[in-house]
């Protein structure tokens, strides 16, 4: 057994903690020792699945904004990422350290870059379309212009049909 005596109470030896603004110093000395005497030291996942995993959600988020569109697919993709948030930090209360940094800025490059592609293809097939369109346009009028030249070919034909009945 150990035994600490420490004083808690000076303003003096308050310091700031990932968990606590101001925590006492004795509290941290007491958690240093009852970390190197239970072993329940803080683990960190290995680079090579940090990287799978920055890449998963950067695909998830840009499928979000590319299925799903508009604001629906960011609002999913910024949903996607305070999940993420959320279990990396339940995930280190237990002791696993899961980055944080990589994974949200592939979720925001991701989700941008998919908006801007989404945007540049939309601004194409409208370019397209208004040019489909005008084609479109264009090819009403010669029939209707073909119309008008047969219809008065009929009422030609009518007239001279009844002249020659007369």
């Amino acid at each position: 057994k150990i035994v600490l005596l420490l004083q808690a109470s000076l303003e003096s030896d308050k310091r700031r903690t990932p968990f606590e603004l101001k925590a006492p110093g004795g509290f941290i000395h007491a958690n240093v020792v009852n970390t190197i005497l239970t072993g329940a030291t803080l683990r960190e996942i290995p680079g090579i699945v940090s990287g799978l995993l920055a890449l998963l959600i950067a695909a998830g988020a840009a499928w979000c904004v590319l299925w799903l569109g508009g604001w629906l697919g960011l609002g999913v993709a910024a949903g996607l990422g305070v999940l993420y948030a959320g279990v990396t930090h339940v995930l280190l209360v237990n002791g696993l350290v899961l980055p944080l940094v990589m994974p949200l800025s592939a979720l925001i490059l991701a989700s941008g870059g998919a908006t801007t592609w989404a945007m540049m293809t939309a601004a194409g097939r409208v370019r397209q379309l208004e040019e489909e369109a005008l084609s479109t346009r264009k090819e009403l009028l010669v029939a209707r212009e073909a119309l008008a030249h047969h219809e008065s070919a009929v009422d030609r034909l009518g007239e001279e049909l009844e002249a020659a009945q007369a």
